[in-house]
């Protein structure tokens, strides 16, 4: 299997694993607070911080990669927002911000 430079071998592991399960968290710090979600369907603990559940409700696209592991860009929807999120959306400038994607895998 090629590797990529970078990669860490409990991902690459994970990987060959004959079951998978993986998932993806957002952090997004907006001025007033910070929004984390999951695509899970409860609430997880990663590093001591709770991400919320959103299920299907999250999807990513549009990500873009260069040879050096940047990423460029990452298209980020969230359909059926809690009045919270939905709250902070409405009311603060998020475009061009910086957001932490993680790629965990439960086992």
């Amino acid at each position: 299997m090629a590797t990529r430079q970078g990669i860490d071998t409990r991902v690459l592991t994970a990987l060959t694993e004959t079951e998978t399960f993986p998932f993806i968290a957002i952090k997004a710090q907006f001025d007033t607070s910070t929004v984390r979600l999951w695509t899970g369907k409860d609430d997880i603990t990663l590093n001591s911080e709770t991400y919320l559940g959103a299920g299907t409700a999250l999807s990513f696209g549009g990500v873009e990669e260069t040879q050096d592991l940047k990423s460029n860009g990452v298209t980020i929807t969230l359909s059926g927002m809690d009045a919270t999120v939905l709250d902070l959306a409405l009311s603060e400038n998020y475009q061009n911000r910086k957001i932490e994607v993680f790629l965990g895998f439960l086992d």
